[in-house]
């Protein structure tokens, strides 16, 4: 209850500053709560911040703190959008602490990961997810991920509830990331295998792309990189227009094992077309969340970002959905307002 209400106090000290034109961060250490403003608003609060404490930020454009290095979550507004009326934006964060936390936030550049445990990025889009060395128990919740790099020096990795448009880069097969629940755009293109992730791989879409074969009855082999369960693939060829092939799966390259793994026909035609025209920067598709494969994945959920946990864009901290504003002063001289809030 006492977190609830620091959380309502950031809401309220964020709104009147939204409503003055500027951008604002709260610093909340243990039971005080500080406000900065400007650009630098996150700046200041994270200069003033201490190793377990949260900054919630407005929607706006924040100018980067160079390097994160303590264990501090950070909340933005929403993480969904380019407009930055709407979204909190970040260009680029370096995280080099344990136990950092990120919500809510739209990074359109770089998110660099170093020799860190227990990271957790939710409700976010990262146009690129990247390390600079190996990181343990990374988790990534409900995002958007234009192209995910971190894998490659990744332990213990899960990706969950996510849309993910391609890997850059594998893993150790000794090493074998947990991924469940997600849209994988281009999770397989046959010239570039060495770029699919060792993985279990739970209740997922995955799009194979751009392989050969008529448009029925094509025989499709998963590639040996780890366990498969309950999920459906989904496959194009550019030389068919972009329409759904009908195949059916078969596990010859599989030595691990798997069940549950269908291949046929999920969408309509004009549904994948849609999908299939690629995954621009400037409309990000969280409406994706809501596709699910026909059946459901092991836990008896849907497959897709729906199922499991399900998807949320919104941050876990209270936003204003209603307001009503007085247009003039009463009697006393004081402005009527009434806001009306609700938590995720």
């Amino acid at each position: 209850m006492k977190n609830l209400l620091l959380s309502i106090m950031a809401l309220f000290l964020i709104n009147a500053n939204v409503m003055a034109d500027d951008v604002c961060a709260t610093l909340q250490h243990e039971d005080q709560m500080t406000a900065f403003y400007g650009e630098n608003a996150l700046k200041d609060a994270y200069t003033a911040s201490k190793d377990g404490d949260i900054i919630t930020l407005s929607n706006g454009s924040f100018n980067p703190c160079d390097t994160i290095s303590k264990s501090i979550k950070i909340i933005g507004a929403y993480g969904f959008s380019t407009n930055t009326l709407l979204s909190t934006r970040i260009s680029k964060l370096y995280i080099n602490a344990n136990d950092v936390s990120l919500e809510g936030i739209y990074i359109p550049e770089n998110l660099y990961l170093g020799k860190i445990n227990n990271f957790i990025i939710r409700k976010s889009y990262v146009y690129s997810l990247n390390c600079w060395d190996a990181h343990t128990n990374s988790v990534v919740d409900q995002c958007v991920i234009y192209t995910e790099y971190s894998i490659r020096d990744s332990k213990k990795m899960a990706i969950k509830n996510s849309i993910i448009n391609r890997f850059g880069n594998s893993n150790s097969s000794s090493d074998l990331a947990y991924i469940s629940n997600c849209i994988i755009y281009r999770w397989y293109e046959s010239l570039y295998l060495y770029y699919t992730p060792y993985a279990i791989y739970k209740n997922n879409i995955m799009v194979v792309n751009n392989i050969s074969g008529s448009n029925s009855n094509y025989n499709y082999n998963i590639p040996n990189r780890g366990e498969f369960y309950y999920n459906r693939f989904l496959c194009y060829n550019s030389t068919y227009n972009y329409q759904i092939q009908k195949f059916t799966v078969t596990t010859s390259y599989v030595t691990y094992p798997h069940e549950g793994n269908v291949g046929d026909e999920p969408f309509d035609s004009d549904s994948f077309a849609e999908m299939a025209k690629g995954f621009p920067s400037d409309n990000i598709p969280v409406s994706w969340a809501k596709i699910t494969g026909e059946g459901v994945g092991m836990d008896g959920t849907s497959r897709g970002p729906s199922g499991g946990s399900g998807f949320s864009e919104y941050p876990s901290i209270p936003r204003i959905i209603e307001k009503e504003i007085s247009s003039h002063t009463n009697d006393e001289g004081k402005i009527s307002v009434k806001l009306t809030v609700k938590a995720e």
